[in-house]
């Protein structure tokens, strides 16, 4: 039955333990609460409203190399961290921006200071949009810093030709080069 105190307080607590045998404990004095649910198929914590719709899961998927993140209230990945490999944002359960172990993956358009490349972009060039502020002063850009580099470069390419053509600022001698094959 229902436990009733006073100050609404219980103490005292090794595990509780639910009837499916899943339970919450301390781990003993690791400062964390432990949920271990009774599966190896994956589980975690539901979360949902009174009316009981679901809003999404803090979701582990039980296998050896552990996958953990929340879940929109689909059940479809939005967050999802893959033990040791990458972490990555999702959207209609496919990944949009990934982390790499070199660097970072962004699937489809890329805007900054725009959520639309696609609508404020050139027509044949929405790929990267960089849309400067609001007023006539502000300005948009892009900059090369070479932090003790020779030069800062823009190359050009395609599956045919990975080295098509460039804009090349060299700074030991102070001059910008353009370059075709």
């Amino acid at each position: 039955g229902n436990i009733v105190m006073g100050d609404n307080d219980i103490t005292g607590i090794d595990q509780l333990i639910f009837t499916s045998g899943s339970y919450f404990d301390d781990v003993g004095s690791s400062n964390y609460i432990r949920l271990k649910y009774n599966t190896t198929t994956g589980g975690g914590l539901r979360v949902e409203d009174n009316a009981g719709h679901i809003g999404g899961y803090l979701y582990s998927d039980g296998s050896t190399t552990s996958s953990f993140g929340l879940l929109d209230g689909t059940g479809a990945w939005a967050v999802r961290c893959l033990e040791n490999q990458y972490v990555e944002l999702r959207y209609d359960n496919a990944a949009k921006f990934q982390t790499l172990t070199d660097g970072v993956y962004v699937a489809g358009k890329l805007g900054i200071g725009t959520s639309t490349p696609d609508t404020d972009g050139y027509g044949y060039a929405e790929d990267l949009v960089i849309k400067g502020g609001a007023s006539a002063q502000d300005g948009a850009g892009i900059t090369i810093a070479g932090d003790g580099k020779r030069y800062g470069i823009i190359a050009f390419g395609d599956t045919a030709d990975a080295n098509a053509g460039e804009i090349f600022y060299d700074h030991n001698v102070n001059a910008m080069y353009f370059r075709t094959d």
